[in-house]
C-alpha cells in the first residue's frame, strides 16, 4: 500500500516540463493547449500556490487526449522500473525540489528539524502558541462547549508546549467555566504552578501515593537485596534513568539536541564569556544536564524563574558537573539561559534567551517521558507494581501520614483534581499492582519462590546469541508479571499466553537492553517466547507451574482485599474519582495496547442489574454470595455502585467537605474523615497477608480484636455503613474495626446525626 505525499509548485514544474516536451513530438498541439500548460509550467516554477493551479491543470488533463496521453506516459517514467536504478534519477531529481526530504526513518533522530510528538517522525508538532494555530485546532472544541455538549476538558501532555501557562490561560477564557484538567507529571513533592488556570491533574499524582500506599515500606531492605542477589543490579533508580536518558538523547534524539545546541551557539556568540565555548563542549554540557534534571519540565519565561525552578536547575547542574568537571565554564554559561535574568541583557537578546530557555524546558519532558517511563520503568524491576507513570520505583512504599498530608494539601488547593487508579497509558492494570504490592509483605516468601522457580526452569532457557534465554533481569520480570496478570478462570488462558508473549516483547523492546524496536533482536525475542511457551506448559510434568499455581493463588487473594481499599480511598477521598474503561471489574491488563481492547459493557450492565435487585431482596445474603465467589469481580462491581450512590446522595458535600487524617490503634488500618456540612470516614484494612491466611476475609472480631479507629472531638456517634447498610456507634470516640469491618472488608460511614 502506498503512501501519498504532497508535490511542491517546483516538483509539479519538473512533472509537467517533460509531458509538455513528450507532446510537442507528436503532431503538434494546439497553440492554446501550448501556451495554457506553458504559463503553468512558469507559475510552478516561480512557486506559486499549487491549490489555485490544479484546477486549471485537472480540466487540461480532462479535455485533451494528447497531454493525457503524454502526462501518463511521463510519470510511468519517472516512477521508474524495478532493477533498473538508473530508472529512477528523474523521481529523484523531482523529490529533490519538495519541501521535505524522504528518508531512512531512523536518519530522523539525529537530522530532523522540527519537533515530533516524543520519536515518531510522523507526527509532527504544532504551534500552539500561535494565535492562527491555536484558534483552528480548538475550533470543534468550543463549538462543543459553547453548546452545552461537553462541560470538561482533559489536556494531556502539557509539558511538551512551548509556554503551558499561556495556552491554559487563552484556554480557559475561551471554555467558559468549563472544568479543565491536566495531564502532568509531578514527582513525589512537586506541587502544580499556583498560577495555572485548571482544577488539577489528570491523576497520576494521586496514583503514585495511592499505589505507594498499598506496598509495605517495612520489605524495602530485603526487597532490595533479593533484586540485587537474583540479577546481579547493583545500582538504584536513579543510576539507571541517567543511563537510559542518556541513550534516549543520544540514539533517538539527537537532531533535537543539536537544534537546541545551536540557539544556544547563536546567543553565545554575542557573549564575550561564552563565545568560544565550542559546539562540543555546548551540547555536552547540554545532555549531561538534562539528564540529570529533578522533574519532567521547569517555566522559566518573560517574568523569569520561580524559586523551586531555580532551585531544580540549580540541582541538575550542580549533578552535572560532578559528573563532568572540565566543562564547569559551559555549566556556569548556560545556567544563565536556564534561568533567564531580564536585567543580564539588553532587550533584543532578551527574548532570544527566553526562546532558547522554552525550547529547553519543552525537551526535557519526552526525553524524562522515554528515558525514564519508558525504558528504565523496564529495566530496574525491585517491585513492578511501583514502575507506573508518575511514579517512583526508588520509593518503597509511603506512610499513612505521608498520604495524609498530599490529601490534606489537594483538599485546600486542586479539590476538583483528578483521582485516578488507571489510565490509557498506566503500565498495568490496577489490579495486577494490587496484587503485586503483596509481594512487599512476604519478602522472605517470595524470595523462597522466585529462588526456587530458577532452579526448576533453568533446564528450560535456550540460547541465543551463545548465553541462556531469558537473562536473570527479564525472568525476575517475567514471574512478578504472572503472578499480578494470571486470570482468575482457567478459561481464559488461551488468550493470555497470546497477550502475555506480546506484552513480553514489546517490554523487551522498551528496556533497549536485549532488543530494541530500532534494532529488533529476533533471535533473542524468540528464545525468550519460547521460554515462555515451556513454563506455561500445561502438562503434568510442568513442576514451575505446580508450585506457582498455589503461590499465585495466594497473592491473588491478598490482593483482592488491595484492590478494594484503593477502590474505595479513591472513590472518598478529595477529588474527582477517575473510572478507566473496564475497571468496573478486575483489571489484570498490560500496558497498551491491551488496556485499549474491547470492555464487555453488556456483561457489567447485567451485572449491575442483578446486583441492585438483590440489594432490595437481601442485602445481607447479596454480600455473603459475592464475597464468596470474589474471582468473577461482582464484588468489585457491587463496591463502585455503593459508593458511586453514596456520592450522589451527599454530592454537594464529597465535592466541598474537609479532610481529616484519623488515627488508628492496633492492626493496620488506613483511615480518613470527610467534615463539613456532614461527617464520613473512609476505612480500609492495610497488609491483608498479616490479617488473614489466603481464603480468609479480613472481616469481624476474630480477625480485628481490639483494634479501633480514633475520631476527632465533636464527631458523630451514630454511623450508618453505605457499603452494606448496617449501623456503627462510637463508643469513647473510638469506632470498633470489628463493627466497622463487620462484614465487609472495607468501609464507608456516613453520620446518622
Amino acid at each position: 500500500q502506498g503512501i501519498d505525499f504532497p508535490l511542491s509548485a517546483r516538483g509539479w514544474a519538473a512533472v509537467l516540463e517533460p509531458a509538455v516536451r513528450k507532446l510537442g513530438e507528436g503532431a503538434g498541439p494546439e497553440p492554446a493547449l501550448l501556451s495554457r500548460l506553458k504559463r503553468l509550467i512558469e507559475a510552478c516554477a516561480d512557486g506559486g500556490p499549487v491549490e489555485a493551479l490544479k484546477p486549471e491543470l485537472s480540466g487540461i488533463y480532462l479535455d485533451s487526449d494528447s497531454f493525457r496521453r503524454a502526462l501518463d506516459k511521463t510519470l510511468k517514467e519517472i516512477n521508474g522500473s524495478p532493477g533498473q536504478p538508473e530508472s529512477f534519477d528523474r523521481l529523484d531529481r523531482v523529490l529533490s525540489v519538495q519541501f521535505y526530504r524522504l528518508a531512512f526513518w531512523k536518519v530522523g533522530a539525529e537530522e530532523l528539524n522540527y519537533r515530533r510528538f516524543f520519536t515518531i517522525n510522523e507526527l509532527i508538532s504544532l504551534r500552539v502558541e500561535e494565535e492562527e494555530v491555536f484558534d483552528a485546532i480548538h475550533q470543534l472544541l468550543f463549538d462543543l462547549v459553547g453548546r452545552g455538549e461537553i462541560d470538561g476538558v482533559r489536556i494531556d501532555h502539557i509539558d511538551g508546549l512551548y509556554d503551558p501557562a499561556g495556552y491554559l490561560r487563552k484556554l480557559a477564557e475561551r471554555l467558559d467555566g468549563a472544568w479543565l484538567a491536566v495531564e502532568k507529571i509531578l514527582h513525589p513533592g512537586e506541587e502544580l504552578p499556583a498560577s495555572w488556570p485548571v482544577a488539577g491533574t489528570t491523576g497520576y499524582d494521586f496514583l503514585f501515593f495511592l499505589n505507594n500506599l498499598f506496598c509495605d515500606p517495612a520489605g524495602q531492605r530485603k526487597m532490595t537485596r533479593l533484586l540485587r542477589d537474583f540479577t546481579g543490579v547493583e545500582g538504584d533508580l536513579s543510576s539507571v534513568a541517567v543511563e537510559k536518558k542518556r541513550l534516549i538523547a543520544g540514539r533517538h534524539m539527537a537532531g533535537d539536541i543539536d537544534n537546541l545546541a545551536r540557539r544556544a551557539k547563536e546567543l553565545l556568540m554575542e557573549d564575550r564569556h561564552g563565545r568560544d565555548i565550542t559546539m562540543y563542549g555546548l551540547r555536552r554540557a547540554l545532555v549531561e544536564v538534562m539528564i540529570r534534571m529533578p522533574v519532567y519540565r521547569t517555566y522559566a519565561g518573560p517574568k523569569g524563574a520561580a524559586a523551586a525552578d531555580v532551585a531544580r536547575v540549580d540541582e541538575a547542574i550542580e549533578r552535572a558537573s560532578s559528573a563532568l568537571p572540565p566543562f564547569g565554564r559551559e555549566f556556569k554559561v548556560l545556567r544563565n539561559y536556564l534561568l533567564p535574568d531580564p536585567g543580564l541583557v539588553d532587550e533584543r537578546r532578551w527574548k532570544m534567551v527566553v526562546d532558547f530557555a522554552r525550547r529547553f524546558q519543552q525537551f526535557t519532558g519526552p526525553l524524562t517521558a522515554k528515558g525514564v517511563e519508558d525504558t528504565a520503568f523496564y529495566c530496574y524491576n525491585r517491585l513492578v507494581s511501583l514502575n507506573e507513570v508518575g511514579g517512583d520505583p526508588g520509593r518503597f512504599g509511603v506512610l499513612p501520614e505521608e498520604f495524609h498530608a498530599f490529601l490534606s494539601r489537594r483538599r485546600e488547593s486542586r479539590p476538583h483534581s483528578l483521582n485516578a487508579s488507571a489510565t490509557h497509558d498506566t503500565k498495568r492494570g490496577e489490579d495486577a499492582r494490587a496484587r503485586i504490592n503483596v509481594l512487599s509483605e512476604i519478602p522472605d516468601r517470595w524470595r523462597a519462590r522466585v529462588r526456587s522457580w530458577a532452579r526448576t526452569n533453568r533446564p528450560l532457557k535456550v540460547k541465543a546469541s551463545g548465553r541462556p534465554v531469558p537473562g536473570r533481569e527479564e525472568e525476575y520480570f517475567l514471574y512478578q508479571t504472572m503472578l499480578g496478570s494470571w486470570p482468575f478462570f482457567s478459561e481464559d488462558l488461551g488468550g493470555y499466553r497470546r497477550r502475555l508473549k506480546e506484552y513480553l516483547v514489546k517490554a523487551l523492546r522498551e528496556a533497549k537492553v536485549q532488543t530494541a524496536w530500532i534494532r529488533p533482536d529476533e533471535e533473542y525475542e524468540d528464545a525468550y517466547l519460547s521460554f515462555v511457551d515451556r513454563v506455561l506448559d500445561s502438562g503434568p510434568g510442568n513442576r514451575f507451574l505446580a508450585d506457582f499455581l498455589p503461590f499465585q493463588r495466594e497473592v491473588a487473594w491478598w490482593g483482592i482485599f488491595n484492590s478494594l481499599g484503593q477502590l474505595t480511598v479513591k472513590a472518598v477521598a478529595p477529588g474527582v474519582p477517575d473510572f478507566y474503561q473496564g475497571t468496573e471489574l478486575w483489571d489484570f491488563s498490560f500496558v497498551d495496547p491491551d488496556n485499549r481492547r474491547p470492555v464487555d459493557y453488556r456483561l457489567r450492565s447485567d451485572g449491575l442489574r442483578k446486583i441492585r435487585a438483590e440489594w432490595v431482596a437481601d442485602r445481607a445474603g447479596l454480600i455473603s454470595r459475592l464475597l464468596a465467589r470474589p474471582e468473577d469481580g461482582m464484588v468489585k462491581l457491587f463496591l463502585t455502585w455503593r459508593l458511586l450512590q453514596a456520592r450522589a446522595a451527599n454530592e454537594s458535600f464529597f465535592r466541598e467537605g474537609g479532610y481529616l487524617p484519623l488515627k488508628t490503634e492496633g492492626k493496620e488500618i488506613f483511615a480518613f474523615a470527610r467534615d463539613g456540612s456532614d461527617w464520613a470516614v473512609a476505612a480500609v484494612p492495610l497488609r491483608p497477608s498479616k490479617l488473614v491466611d489466603s481464603g480468609g476475609l479480613p472481616i469481624g472480631a476474630e480477625v480485628w480484636e481490639e483494634t479501633a479507629i480514633a475520631l476527632p472531638e465533636g464527631a458523630p456517634r451514630r454511623w450508618l455503613n453505605a457499603v452494606t447498610g448496617e449501623e456503627a456507634a462510637a463508643r469513647e470516640g473510638r469506632l470498633a474495626a470489628s463493627e466497622v469491618f463487620a462484614a465487609f472488608p472495607v468501609a464507608l460511614l456516613i453520620s446518622r446525626e
